[in-house]
């Protein structure tokens, strides 16, 4: 049985991230449903970096950076993060009946995102995970836990071409975790949650993604 999804093509982005602005709060995110935009091919514009399940990929319209291999980085400028568009994540604002939905909370200065692997019993995995921050024009990934790393891995067409961008630049999240003492897992890079610290100050809001294939759109202003 495939995993009920809220598709309500009546409220546009651009509105939704109005409502944003005018009423995200310091210390809990405001949250509006909006629609599965990647699956319509409507991505939202001007996305400087994506995070995309199932096994984990950043991907951003400029290339990444690193002296180390374990932080990345990428300069979008101008870069004014306003908003998160998450997709397939499971959350009580999804209308009744959609097991999981997309939704868009507002980001103030100091915000962060952690994105959480999998365990190899299906849990999440708060150990081995990516953390997104933005700051001075850029945008930051940088990976934790032991024995997780990050590998480039090439280049990524565009949600919505007509956005302007010929393909994404990715960074692949990768953990080696064992299955048993033969078999190399697979499920240990696969999104289990994202969970979205919308300013300093504030406590993380944790949206678990029950099939993997969550998503994070990073929004900003034109």
């Amino acid at each position: 049985m495939g995993v009920t999804r809220a598709t309500i093509a009546s409220v546009s982005f651009l509105s939704a991230a109005a409502i944003f602005l005018s009423g995200c709060q310091a210390q809990k995110p405001a949250v509006m449903i909006v629609i599965d935009s990647h699956r319509q091919g409507t991505a939202p514009g001007n996305s400087p970096v994506k995070i995309v399940g199932g096994s984990m990929t950043f991907r951003s319209s400029y290339k990444w950076a690193s002296q180390d291999g374990l932080t990345w980085t990428t300069s979008n400028n101008p870069l004014n993060v306003i908003a998160v568009q998450l997709e397939d994540v499971v959350s009580s604002s999804c209308p009744a009946g959609n097991v999981v939905c997309s939704i868009v909370l507002g980001l103030q200065s100091g915000w962060s995102i952690e994105v959480d692997g999998t365990t190899k019993d299906g849990s999440a995995d708060s150990s081995h995970n990516v953390t997104v921050t933005g700051a001075s024009n850029q945008i930051q990934i940088a990976v934790n836990g032991t024995g997780a790393k990050f590998s480039y891995s090439g280049t990524y067409a565009p949600d919505a071409p007509s956005k302007g961008v010929p393909y994404y630049y990715g960074v692949r999240y990768w953990y080696d975790c064992k299955m048993d003492s033969t078999t190399q897992g697979s499920i240990c890079d696969k999104i289990s949650q994202i969970q979205v610290t919308s300013s300093t100050g504030s406590k993380p809001v944790a949206y678990s993604c029950p099939t993997a294939e969550c998503r994070a759109d990073i929004i900003t202003t034109p």
